[in-house]
């Protein structure tokens, strides 16, 4: 599996490498805008990142000051289920489905991009009229 890297800046962190992976998608072939994603993951990891359960110091606390913690902490509690792991694919095939066609390496995005701009750029907006938006026709 061929592998490409890319080192692009961020005024932010510094910088941020890129990993550029093969998809496995016909439709997403050469495409660096989906090849660089990061994988979903399995069911179990996934779930486990996006749950949220009360801390395990709470648990080494004394009792009278331990209820009153764990309300605190039981808003934050979050069980993640499969439904939400669907979720998660769903999401992400979104996204991916949404890089087809902004696909960089393609010359119809380019130049539907370019195209867009210009018309953005030299576009004028006719002056709307107030008396255009109230009048009603008899």
């Amino acid at each position: 599996m061929e592998q490409m890297e890319l080192m692009m800046t961020s005024k932010i962190e510094g910088g941020v490498t890129a990993v550029y992976k093969k998809a496995g998608v016909p439709s997403y072939e050469d495409n660096p805008l989906i090849e660089c994603l990061p994988k979903l993951g399995e069911i179990k990891e996934v779930l486990d990142k996006l749950s949220c359960y009360p801390s395990s110091v709470l648990r080494s606390s004394p009792a009278h000051t331990r209820a009153a913690e764990m309300i605190a902490e039981i808003s934050n509690m979050f069980i993640a289920l499969p439904q939400h792991y669907e979720l998660a694919e769903f999401i992400d095939s979104k996204i991916k489905q949404g890089y087809i066609s902004r696909n960089p390496r393609l010359k119809l995005s380019l130049r539907c991009c370019s195209l867009i701009m210009r018309i953005c750029s030299t576009a004028v907006l006719p002056p709307q009229t107030r008396s255009a938006a109230i009048t009603k026709p008899r």
